[in-house]
């Protein structure tokens, strides 16, 4: 799927040192099963994939990928928005994300769509959302 090879071209463009950077498709059929997951078919490949995973108080933006030959198509904003509403469906009010320090032009997009950075830790940017119920 597009996820891995998403995250290929991402360690290719990043600094030298990934190694606390997780393999993005490691344990992903444990994953589709258990959780919240919607994928973008094109031309029968899927291109790009959304997963949630509701907790204790909130939902989690677990995972989110497109595959790098169709970025800049507005798919990943389109599948954040549909995370936060289905977030809203399903009667929550806040979202949570983690994303990597080396991938700023996650943060700056979260950011845009009113995402609030909380903390950072070692790697890790920790963002959260209030959702506003309709």
């Amino acid at each position: 799927m597009g996820i891995e090879v998403s995250w290929q071209s991402k360690q290719g463009s990043r600094s030298k040192d990934n190694r606390d950077m997780p393999p993005v498709s490691d344990g992903i059929a444990e994953e589709i099963t258990n959780n919240q997951v919607w994928v973008v078919v094109e031309d029968g490949e899927i291109i790009a994939g959304l997963f949630l995973v509701p907790k204790d108080g909130f939902m989690k933006l677990a995972n989110l990928a497109v595959h790098p030959n169709h970025g800049g198509k507005g798919i990943g904003r389109k599948l954040i928005e549909l995370s936060e509403s289905e977030a809203r469906r399903q009667r929550y009010d806040e979202m949570r994300l983690n994303t990597h320090v080396d991938m700023p032009e996650n943060v700056q997009l979260y950011q845009h769509l009113g995402w609030i950075e909380i903390s950072r830790r070692e790697n890790t940017v920790s963002m959260t959302k209030r959702l506003r119920n309709a």
